[in-house]
């Protein structure tokens, strides 16, 4: 085999590679009348901060570090639910994004009616990306916001969820 096969042959199968752990990603599909159960399952145990997002909306990327950051900065008393808004076609895209990002948890892509949806998740929300929400343990809500947020705006909320 020449040097040149070889090192073809090598691409592909790093290619291969890389796409099974970006299939591998947990991407679950959630419907609206799923949202506000998921929610409450986790906030048994934790404070929780919501946040959908999409990888076509700028400010969802630029928030996005952020949080990650502060997912393993507060991981023993913070789970975060990633929703994202993308469409069912580009849940490859938002697989190799979160691989990029690190995210290693389980996270949600939006599913079903748009406007069901939106209700689902919060009465107050218009459907804006991105949107967070952030809960105490034991379920109460603590803030919502649209748009983007700095990370100092993120914190400030998580430690009145967590010191509650």
């Amino acid at each position: 085999m020449t040097f040149f096969k070889q090192i073809l042959l090598l691409v592909l199968v790093l290619n291969v590679f890389e796409l099974q752990q970006i299939t591998a990603q947990e991407l679950i599909e959630l419907q609206p009348s799923e949202v506000q159960s998921l929610i409450q399952s986790k906030t048994k145990q934790k404070a929780v901060l919501v946040n959908l997002w999409a990888t076509w909306c700028g400010p969802c990327i630029e928030e996005f570090p952020d949080i990650v950051y502060l997912a393993e900065k507060y991981k023993d008393q913070l789970d975060v639910i990633f929703i994202s808004g993308d469409f069912p076609d580009d849940t490859l895209r938002v697989k190799e994004y979160l691989l990029n990002q690190k995210v290693n948890w389980s996270t949600w892509l939006k599913s079903g009616s748009e406007s069901e949806f939106i209700d689902a998740v919060h009465s107050e929300w218009s459907g804006a990306l991105p949107f967070t929400i952030i809960y105490k343990k034991g379920g109460d809500e603590v803030v919502y916001w649209e748009n983007k947020a700095e990370l100092s705006k993120f914190e400030e909320f998580i430690l009145k969820a967590v010191n509650n």
